[in-house]
């Protein structure tokens, strides 16, 4: 399979990344209700085998918990993925090349060429389904897999719990269709592509740490300052869905039973968080 298609598949599995280690607190919290539990996990999606094994009190968690609850199930994601990136490109006829300005066409071409990745491979793209597939291209060089993510590990070891998805594929497949300015998406893709391994780094740091407010720093407050023009797009993929996974989760928590909840770290975190968002609902919320 050619190297353009692989980065395809991968792209889905995308939003925040890190890796693990030794640490007082995690980026997990326990939040509960008089009737239940629910454990939020902020997921690494692309992880190293160095990920492994995770801190102890994350597999105490999952093993007190009796349903598993992901954005999407990636074991059902990967089946899937080919059709739905074709929904992610333009029709026939049509380019990146129609959507983004020229100088911006003339960086997103050198930077193909100095990855070896053929223009042809991947210019039927839409910028949001782009600007991942380059930056997951970029981890995969790094040493960075799906096959190491927190949620496929989590996936793995559902057993007989039931697994429930806060999320459709369809739903994030939108994400990167509707973009509102690919111009301004993709000039930003490629000032994060330079800077990416510091950004890792510090990403890193963060989630070895449980610092919930270093990841805001560097996931979210940096790019919106850095990229004002991309803020819409912020809110949309971001902001948004919180408030619509945060509800689902309220109505776990108005059952009876124990939840464990693995999301992207970039949900949990900042003041429109999922944390934040039931701390404010009047839930009990502790960081672990």
């Amino acid at each position: 399979m050619a190297r353009a298609q692989r980065l395809v598949i991968l792209f889905i599995f995308v939003l925040f990344w890190g890796s693990a280690g030794a640490a007082d607190r995690h980026l997990l919290w326990q939040v509960q209700s008089d009737r239940a539990t629910v454990y939020l996990l902020g997921s690494i999606h692309l992880g190293k085998a160095d990920l492994y094994p995770l801190p102890k009190v994350m597999e105490e968690a999952f093993a007190a918990s009796t349903t598993l609850v992901l954005e999407l199930d990636p074991q059902r994601a990967s089946t899937a993925g080919l059709e739905l990136v074709e929904q992610a490109s333009y029709p026939a006829g049509r380019t990146i090349a129609d959507a983004i300005q020229p100088a911006t066409f003339q960086r997103l071409k050198d930077y193909l060429k100095q990855e070896g990745i053929p223009l042809a491979m991947v210019e039927r793209m839409r910028a949001g389904l782009l600007g991942y597939t380059l930056l997951v291209g970029e981890l995969v060089q790094a040493g960075y897999s799906p096959l190491f993510g927190i949620d496929l590990h989590f996936a793995g070891q559902a057993g007989e719990r039931p697994i429930v998805e806060l999320e459709s594929l369809e739903e994030q497949m939108a994400l990167l269709i509707e973009v509102p300015d690919e111009d301004a998406h993709i000039r930003a893709t490629l000032d994060d592509l330079d800077k990416l391994d510091g950004t890792m780094a510090r990403l890193d740091k963060a989630w070895r740490e449980g610092d919930a407010a270093a990841l805001e720093q560097v996931a979210i407050t940096e790019p919106m300052n850095e990229h004002p023009s991309q803020r819409p797009y912020l809110d949309k993929i971001l902001f948004q869905r919180n408030r619509r996974m945060a509800e689902k989760i309220r109505g776990f928590l108005r059952q009876q039973g124990s939840w464990f909840v693995v999301v992207g770290a970039g949900h949990l975190v900042g003041e429109q968080g999922i944390v934040e968002l039931l701390r404010k609902g009047g839930y009990r919320v502790e960081q672990l």
